[in-house]
């Protein structure tokens, strides 16, 4: 997944940005209104090396994968903003009450 610096989903070929995230479908369901509901979890961070647009207007690129971030220790002073985020995250239903959860990892 990379987001669109310059353009739109559909016309023409669309710019990306270099940097985007391999994502893995966790989770999906046809909704009342029949459309299908998908949550992708984002995995692991590439670099666009290089890319071209296909005849469909699609684009096809080799990338090349970014280092994990090192696990960051979170500041005595963000502590509240943890406590909220666990609040929040256990409220939630599926999916995301199969998230991966680090508290400890600012990064």
């Amino acid at each position: 997944m990379v987001l669109i610096r310059d353009g739109g989903e559909v016309g023409e070929v669309a710019i990306p940005h270099s940097v985007g995230t391999l994502g893995r479908i966790s989770y999906f369901h046809e909704r009342r209104d029949g459309l299908l509901g998908i949550t992708v979890t984002g995995e692991r961070r590439f670099r666009i090396i290089a890319s071209e647009a296909g005849p469909d207007k699609l684009l096809y690129g080799e990338v090349e994968l970014l280092d994990e971030d090192e696990p960051l220790p979170v500041e005595e002073r963000h502590r509240p903003m943890v406590q909220l985020l666990e609040q929040i995250l256990e409220q939630l239903d599926h999916p995301y009450r199969t998230l991966e959860r680090r508290y400890d990892d600012a990064a």
